[in-house]
């Protein structure tokens, strides 16, 4: 069953500003990219196979990010 990540994300507007340029930036590493889009949707209390969906994961793989993340 999909669920939201146990851990509400709130963001400074310095903090969603950085990663919103991360995020657009073709230069930044892949990784880097991916952790900035699932930041900013998971702020935005998407559930985690929603957030997998959007940046383009299997919902396996983004496990693996969220992990890292929280």
């Amino acid at each position: 069953m999909p669920r939201h990540s146990p851990f509400p994300v709130v963001l400074t507007g310095r903090e969603q500003s950085t990663l919103e340029d991360m995020a657009r930036k073709y230069t930044s590493p892949y990784f880097m990219v991916v952790r900035a889009k699932a930041i900013l949707l998971a702020a935005q209390s998407l559930r985690n196979d929603q957030i997998a969906e959007r940046i383009s994961l299997a919902p396996a793989d983004y496990q693996q990010v969220a992990q890292t993340l929280f």
